[in-house]
Parts: structure tokens; sequence; C-alpha cells
């Protein structure tokens, strides 16, 4: 990351106008390069390779507070272990967290989203991984059940835990659907699914079910409306280049944003992740 860049993002960092809105951090999957781009003045800061960390190989599963949950691998498939790190794009600060390793009856798993219940220098912070998971029976998968479990750990005096825990989300609610938000806080995780908020408290390990209320202000999104071709010029992305560009929206101190996913074309040729990120240090 240039120097004139973290100048200009420390500046920005210490005006108060600018933290209402997270930043998009976006790229090509896997690549090292990535951008910025600020709703707020609508421009695209190019930051390229960050020199103090290797991202290529890596897949962004979320952001909350200005820190993004990585894993080390852009492969959307079911593995026996996971390893998961915190990344900072504002201080190249990287964060590594124990191995996922999930037993029987789900020995491979998918990790679809993280977050972060708060900031991870402090403690009584958790990390929260989303995932689908696949039963096995000698060897062969004989049913994946999507977003079937949640996976948290927690920092205590200064340490995180060695082993994540987990819980199932239930299944009656889900059916498959994709999940539209994920809203963390410090004592409790949120998702909406299917018009439903389950809320997962860690302390009491309790699930609470509810409808979601019709006035619930969600659908926060600067690209809410506009044709793929001027979401794609305002990101500086290739108009000729059929693309499917994928943004993971999570809850701030101020909007929440959902999940949103555009497809350029049946036969896609780049695949741009990003994900929504609080301007802080």
């Amino acid at each position: 990351m240039s120097i004139f860049l973290l100048s200009s993002l420390h500046l920005l960092i210490s005006c108060k106008d600018f933290l209402k809105m997270p930043w998009l951090l976006y790229r090509e999957m896997g690549s090292g390069e990535a951008r910025f781009y600020d709703p707020v003045r609508e421009k695209v800061h190019n930051i390229g390779n960050d020199p103090n960390l290797e991202l290529e190989g890596t897949r962004y599963l979320g952001s909350t507070l200005g820190w993004v949950v990585m894993i080390n691998s852009v492969a959307v498939d079911p593995r026996e272990h996971h390893q998961i790190f915190l990344y900072n794009p504002f201080t190249s600060k990287r964060c590594e967290l124990p191995p996922l390793t999930i037993g029987n009856p789900h020995p491979k798993t998918v990790v679809r989203y993280g977050v972060l219940t708060g900031d991870p220098r402090e403690d009584n912070t958790y990390v929260c991984l989303f995932t689908d998971n696949s039963y096995i029976n000698n060897g062969m998968v004989i049913l994946n059940i999507p977003r079937e479990l949640i996976c948290y750990v927690a920092k205590r005096n200064g340490k995180w835990d060695q082993y994540w825990s987990v819980t199932s989300i239930p299944n009656h609610h889900t059916h498959g659907s994709p999940i539209e938000s994920i809203s963390p806080c410090a004592d409790k995780i949120s998702i909406i699914i299917r018009g439903h908020s389950l809320d997962f408290t860690f302390q009491t390990q309790d699930w609470n079910v509810r409808e979601t209320q019709e006035n619930d202000p969600i659908g926060w999104n600067p690209f809410h409306g506009q044709p793929f071709h001027q979401i794609k010029h305002r990101l500086q992305i290739s108009q000729q280049i059929p693309t499917t560009l994928e943004i993971i929206g999570t809850k701030t101190d101020r909007e929440r944003v959902k999940n949103s996913a555009w497809d350029g074309g049946n036969h896609s040729v780049s695949y741009i992740e990003g994900v929504w990120v609080e301007v802080r240090a």
C-alpha cells in the first residue's frame, strides 16, 4: 500500500464526515492487488499489492470495525481444514486464528462468511464463521446442508481460544436459502434468512427466531437499482470482460448492508469479490 494512500486514509479516519459509510474493498478473486471504492466521493483508490502481507490465494469472508476476516483459499470446495486470519487494510496488520477443523458427522466444510463482534485487539471479542457442511458415509458425500453451522472462537486474557465452538443454525428456517445479512454485536450474532431474524447469544448458546419487521432498515446499498454495466463503470471494471461481482455486507456501527451478487454473463471470466469495510485504523 503506497505511503500516499496511507496518509490519505489516516486523514480520512480523523474526519467524521467520511465515517458515515463504509468503503468497498474489492479485487479479482485471489489477487493480491486490491482497490477501495469510496461511496461518499465516488472515488476509486488503487492500493495494489500490500508489501507487508501476501494476500494472493486468499478470500474475503466479511468485515467488522475496519478488520477483514479472511481464509487462505479461493476454492469454495469442502475441505477438512481451514486457516482463518484477520487483516486490517488500513494498517497492514494481520492476526492469525486457530485452524478450523470440524469432525464427524461434518468432516468437510465450506466457509462462506466471517465476522467479528468487536475489536480483535480486545478481550471478549468473538470471530464467527458461517459454513456449509457435508455428511460423509464411507468416504462419500450423501447430503449437503447449506449454512447449517456457526463456528466461533473468543479472545480471552489476550489469547484466542485454541478450538472453535460449533452451533447449528435452526434448519427449518434455512431450506438452502442464502444468508441475506449478518449483524454482529458484543454478546450475540444475528442473521436474516427467508424473512426471519435468527439471534444466537454466545453466553447462553440459545437461539431466538422471529419474523423480520417490514420497516427493518437493512437495505442500504449505494448500488441499489443500478444496472450492472454502471456498477462496473463506477468500480473501474472492464466492460468487455464478462464479470461476476459478489459483495459481502455485514454490520457497522451505523449501517447494515445486504449481501449482493451481480452476474454480467453466462460464462464469467472475471470473478470480483468485495467486502464493505469501515474506515478505521
